[in-house]
């Protein structure tokens, strides 16, 4: 592989897609290839792009599609919601094009990998000739006849009922992005007449957690075999990276970090609780209630921004509250962990060889957990279970050890993918001579 200064920039929608990418930019840069992160400081759920990046040791530059700086909308219409005025400027902004123009003249990109949720922003840069590839942290989006929207908790088995399920999830899904018309056909007018691209032989339909896909290279941060069993291999230039965890991610520590002992079972829910704040306040009561059960064990519980709501019905000993958690480091000392089914919480309990309990609630959470039970690396539970389902579910898992040899089967795929290049190969072929 040749050496150069190619610039390559990494525009992501949330700090978790971040998390995703940074063990391929490391080898990436490490090729002497200039690594930037670009997009709004803040991330979609408020997070802080630019300090997750820098704090990884990658330069950020701001390049926010929400900026109100060629955009007015957001101060003059006040009838309408922040959110409004947002997507707005965002429209605003990529029919105008003087935002991108002005990165692009700045910064001469040689290469843009931009989040599938941001997939409307690659039309600026294809217009001036830059390569661009779409970054993926979700198993896999894209339809097939045998395998549920990734938002389905349903595990295909191959059956005439089966399959009738998952073609009824994905024409709901197809009646749900009917609402969204009007947002494409602005897209395929801003696509012909602004950026002269055919928006027909760029855009497709049948695609989950986004609304539509473009035919551009796709790379998706998992691995394939993780996936349900696909019929077709869908579309071309879908590369699977393998899940590309980053376990010399810096992490940020807490007073409690050095202290935990080993045969720990840990628990996160996840950083956005959203709309789900007393669903999970009342499971972790219950939780509680199961761990005082298992004394055996000790239990590390992240609460976020909870820490007051829950506190106060700790009993037990063998319970430690925190509100975030150095998560590598203490999955290293973990024999299970009990997630939400995040992406990043799967592949990292993947690659650490961690059995899981996942509870999932929202998105892409409902597929994931489904291809953990469907991979018997985990089970999967309910906000609404009881103590005593919960403590079962535990104690089954610990004591069954078909979870973890089939986790270590695929914790030994992840390990390959890090110690591979292949990642690098794949992009490398996408770069401008």
């Amino acid at each position: 592989m040749k050496q150069n200064k190619h610039q390559i920039f990494f525009m992501m929608t949330h700090s978790s897609h971040q998390n995703s990418t940074f063990l391929t930019s490391k080898k990436l840069s490490g090729y002497l290839y200039k690594l930037y992160y670009c997009g709004p400081n803040k991330g979609v759920d408020g997070d802080d792009l630019k300090r997750n990046a820098n704090y990884q040791g990658f330069p950020y530059i701001s390049l926010d599609p929400y900026s109100r700086t060629y955009c007015s909308y957001y101060k003059e219409d006040q009838t309408k919601s922040k959110e409004e005025r947002w997507l707005d400027c965002f429209l605003f902004n990529l029919e105008d094009g003087a935002l991108y123009n002005n990165f692009i003249k700045a910064y001469t990109p040689d290469l843009m990998i931009i989040d599938i949720h941001f997939m409307a922003l690659a039309m600026p840069f294809l217009h001036q000739g830059i390569p661009v590839l779409l970054a993926s942290t979700k198993v896999g989006t894209d339809k097939d006849i045998s395998v549920p929207p990734l938002t389905s908790s349903l595990i295909p088995d191959g059956t005439s009922s089966s399959n009738e399920q998952i073609e009824k999830s994905w024409q709901a899904l197809r009646m749900k992005n009917k609402g969204l018309s009007g947002y494409l056909e602005f897209l395929g007018y801003v696509a012909e007449e602004r950026y002269q691209l055919n928006f027909n032989d760029l855009y497709y339909q049948d695609k989950c957690i986004v609304p539509f896909g473009f035919r551009l290279p796709e790379l998706i941060f998992w691995d394939e075999q993780f996936d349900f069993p696909r019929t077709s291999k869908g579309l071309e230039n879908k590369f699977y990276l393998g899940n590309q965890v980053d376990v010399r991610r810096l992490e940020k520590v807490n007073k409690f970090s050095g202290d935990l002992e080993n045969n720990l079972i840990y628990i996160s829910l996840g950083t956005r609780w959203g709309n789900n704040v007393e669903s999970r306040i009342s499971f972790l009561k219950e939780f509680i209630k199961a761990a005082k059960k298992l004394e055996n064990f000790h239990f590390v519980v992240v609460v976020s921004n909870y820490m007051d709501r829950v506190e106060g019905f700790i009993e037990s000993s063998n319970i430690t509250l925190l509100d975030f958690a150095p998560q590598l480091s203490i999955l290293s000392k973990s024999v299970l962990m009990i997630n939400h089914g995040g992406g990043n919480s799967v592949k990292e309990c993947i690659r650490m060889g961690v059995p899981m309990l996942c509870y999932p609630s929202d998105n892409d959470q409902f597929g994931n957990a489904a291809r953990v039970v469907y991979h018997k690396v985990g089970l999967r539970g309910n906000y609404n279970e009881k103590d005593e389902v919960i403590a079962e579910k535990i104690v089954w898992i610990l004591d069954n050890q078909e979870f973890k040899e089939n986790i270590k089967k695929f914790q030994l795929r992840s390990i390959a993918a890090e110690e591979s290049y292949e990642d690098v190969k794949v992009i490398e072929q996408f770069l401008s001579a």
